[in-house]
């Protein structure tokens, strides 16, 4: 099964490709199923996508997935020269659904995932507006002065200091998360997952959405018929965190080996006990497929629980910060003093 990127057509220029959001790739995958459960062949699904897609990316990508779909080639295979719109784990699952001849439930499954995401985008969303507010109020609409002497060297920080620097983070922190996910290859990459496993609160975020990742994606492959060893290279390569994806790829023999997929992923130290245990007991009793499929419910509702925890504290922390640059500038006003760091 043609699961990895040989045969695939060259990537057009990644910086430069427009990109879809969460609820775009939701939403195109939902009409993609919906097509296709309908009786819909898949070019005729793509050429109706290129017409009436969520947006113009995902438009444009489907009127030229039609055009080699006509020459030919395999749905996954023309997804692959848009790594940007379809990321890995996107590609594998398509092939795989092509194999085993289910895209429908392939497609229902990405929508899902995407969904999924575009929930935690909007409760971080939701639960930081108010200090945003408080930011963009205290920095733009009452432009309040700010001196601070820093270490003996007075800094006087007006409207133009002000809107300069906070824009500046804003704009960094906006182009990172823009181009990082496309343009971040090999040891930066892996070295920037290994902090996220490690950093205090990021560290259970970042594991819990892993493992439920790797969980679903195992549950849906096995479900369609892909053997366990071909399904855990696909769940690594999708679980969104190259670290936590190389434990996974360095275990990942021991399953054709004749080890059971329990002991291989306890091997890995990254799973938690519960669903190692759950995951044990489908295996002595020959239902894998739906423990996994039970399971990843309860993975999915804790790794939401803790992001959920991590972005009230967050918002908290954000608040106070605000509020305390609010305050130093009411009493720098009216009082004229200066904030002294250091000296």
């Amino acid at each position: 099964m043609p699961l990895g990127n040989n045969g695939a057509p060259p990537a057009i220029r990644e910086q430069f490709v427009p990109r879809a959001n969460a609820e775009h790739l939701s939403v195109y995958f939902h009409q993609m199923r919906a097509l296709l459960n309908a009786g819909v062949g898949l070019i005729v699904a793509l050429d109706e996508m290129a017409r009436n897609g969520p947006n113009g990316a995902l438009r444009n990508a489907s009127l030229t997935m039609k055009q080699q779909l006509n020459q030919g080639r395999r749905w996954s295979e023309a997804m692959r020269a848009y790594p940007a719109l379809f990321p890995p784990m996107v590609t594998s699952l398509i092939a795989a659904g092509e194999e085993s001849g289910n895209l429908v439930g392939i497609c229902g499954q990405l929508s899902e995932f995407a969904d999924q995401e575009y929930q935690m985008q909007q409760l971080y969303t939701r639960e930081t507006w108010y200090p945003k507010v408080l930011l963009f109020f205290s920095t733009v609409v009452i432009p309040l002065p700010i001196s601070i002497v820093f270490f003996g060297t007075p800094f006087s920080l007006g409207f133009r200091e002000q809107a300069l620097f906070f824009g500046g983070i804003w704009a960094a922190w906006y182009g990172a998360s823009w181009i990082w996910p496309v343009t971040s290859r090999g040891k930066p990459r892996l070295v920037m997952d290994r902090w996220k496993l490690q950093l205090p609160i990021v560290k259970d975020i970042a594991r819990g959405f892993a493992v439920a990742k790797v969980w679903r994606v195992l549950g849906t492959l096995y479900g369609a018929g892909v053997s366990l060893p071909a399904a855990l290279r696909i769940a690594a390569n999708g679980c969104g965190n190259t670290a936590f994806a190389q434990s996974l790829l360095t275990v990942a023999p021991r399953l054709e080996q004749g080890e059971t997929l329990s002991s291989t992923l306890t091997a890995t130290g990254e799973f938690p006990a519960g669903a190692l245990t759950l995951l044990q007991a489908g295996e002595q009793s020959g239902d894998l497929d739906k423990t996994l499929a039970h399971s990843v419910r309860f993975l999915e509702m804790d790794a939401k629980t803790k992001l959920f925890q991590a972005t009230k504290t967050i918002a908290y922390v954000l608040y106070l910060l605000v509020a305390f640059k609010i305050a130093v500038q009411v009493i720098q006003f009216w009082t004229g003093t200066s904030l002294h760091i250091g000296g």
